[in-house]
């Protein structure tokens, strides 16, 4: 008895350098370089996206996946592998946990990713994505489950935690939430590129 396999699609040079690279891939300046295939950009920006469902939690649907296996490998693998490269095994490193705002679908979360992710590797800052899909209908629904849940309304409004909560702690409180444009221009202007 015979059998044939066949796979739909060719290998392409991206796909081979992705498959070939344990992070982002970089040049020699330390440039970003995602693929222009969808798909295969959203392959290489996933590592650095925590996509979470309602109320918070994990989520294991979509495109982007997060897993408690994925969180430890953005810390053990790609934060590790962005320590090397930037000379950094022994000091500080910068990190960014980007929360995107609005109501966003995971497409357009996507899209914001890709831009940002490569913007903050290439200026040595380590990208962590907070993905929430806040579109109209994945947020009526999670609001129609939780009722079903009778989950308490102030579990479903959380603003202003993360603000409290280091001075609660008695720690100092910089966190200052700033639009896209601000935020922008704060990177160029104070965190301009670092050269290895």
């Amino acid at each position: 008895m015979d059998c044939w396999v066949a796979q739909l699609g060719v290998v392409t040079r991206d796909h081979t350098e992705i498959s070939r690279s344990i992070t982002l891939r970089t040049d020699k300046q330390g440039r970003v370089s995602l693929a222009a295939s969808e798909v295969l950009r959203n392959r290489e920006i996933s590592p650095f996206i925590l996509n979470m469902g309602n109320n918070g939690a994990l989520s294991n649907s979509g495109t982007f996946r997060t897993q408690p296996d994925d969180v430890r490998a953005l810390v053990d693998v790609h934060l590790a592998e962005a320590r090397r490269r930037w000379g950094l095994d022994k000091g500080v490193v910068d990190v960014c946990i980007y929360a995107h705002g609005g109501l966003v679908g995971e497409n357009k979360a996507a899209e914001i990713a890709a831009q940002w992710i490569p913007m903050l590797y290439e200026r040595q800052i380590f990208p962590v994505f907070l993905m929430w899909e806040t579109d109209f209908f994945s947020t009526l629904l999670n609001l129609i489950a939780d009722a079903i849940k009778e989950v308490p309304r102030s579990a479903l409004r959380p603003q202003g935690l993360v603000e409290r909560a280091p001075g609660a702690a008695g720690g100092p409180t910089r966190h200052a939430p700033v639009g896209r444009d601000e935020a922008e221009r704060r990177c160029d202007e104070r965190l301009p590129r670092r050269r290895a």
